[in-house]
């Protein structure tokens, strides 16, 4: 029997490179994520690469909605092996991060629920189900951002990437007896033209790093398979930066 994926945000860009990085290795892959047209799109291109793929509708947002997902595919695969976390949202104005003093409470709330909140309610609803299975792997995707902070992204997408490191170390230190291991990985900049980015603040942010060029998704997606898979025995806890070298800087 196939060992089951759970991605949530996994439509996006990177969720997408995620499901085709494990589904290539014979995993089953369900995608959550609250953009039916992503949803639809995602599902078709990972099928069409034969992997098996079961899309859900989802509102990370929802707890009650996320349970019952759980609950669902609990019942339909009798065991969750991974569950990964892609969530993600950076506003940008005109390419560029949001001046700090012009961020309103409403901005503030919105970027820590999606980056934060919305990860922690997908862990709380899956993990019981990863607990009954007596074992699994949680990996959480945080920023280089959240470790050293950030003069492309907003203080509060900052912010709440850095709590993503310490709800890691809090779940695998205290999951670690119950055979669930629980990391993070933390990107520089990755490689996609549909992000907007302002094209002189990427050859900026491009000419401080040491490899001299931006992540390519796979590059990530394959940290991300290792650390989820079952020949990773012994790693918890951690978070490994993938930012060609950026971050000693």
């Amino acid at each position: 029997m196939k060992k089951t994926v759970v991605i949530l945000g996994g439509a996006g860009f990177i969720g997408r490179s995620i499901a085709k990085c494990f589904g290539k290795d014979g995993y089953s892959i369900s995608l959550l994520d609250k953009d039916e047209e992503a949803l639809n799109s995602a599902t078709t291109f990972l099928r069409d690469l034969g992997i098996e793929c079961y899309p859900k509708k989802v509102d990370a947002l929802n707890e009650k909605q996320l349970k019952q997902e759980a609950n669902n595919l609990f019942e339909e695969f009798g065991s969750i092996a991974v569950l990964v976390s892609a969530i993600g949202y950076s506003p940008k104005l005109n390419g560029k991060r949001p001046n700090t003093l012009d961020i309103q409470g409403e901005e503030w709330r919105l970027v820590m629920d999606i980056n934060l909140n919305a990860v922690y309610y997908g862990i709380s609803a899956f993990l019981p189900k990863m607990l009954a299975s007596k074992g699994g792997r949680i990996v959480i995707i945080s920023s280089v951002a959240g470790l050293a902070g950030s003069l492309t992204a907003g203080i509060h997408y900052c912010a709440a990437k850095s709590a993503l490191v310490g709800l890691t170390k809090s779940l695998a230190t205290e999951f670690a007896s119950e055979g669930i291991l629980v990391n993070s990985v933390a990107p520089g900049k990755i490689e996609n033209s549909d992000w907007g980015d302002d094209s002189y603040e990427i050859e900026k942010y491009t000419s401080t790093v040491p490899l001299g060029r931006l992540a390519k998704v796979e590059e990530v997606s394959e940290v991300i398979k290792f650390l989820g898979s079952e020949k990773n025995t012994y790693i918890t806890g951690k978070v490994v930066t993938i930012d060609g070298g950026r971050t000693p800087i």
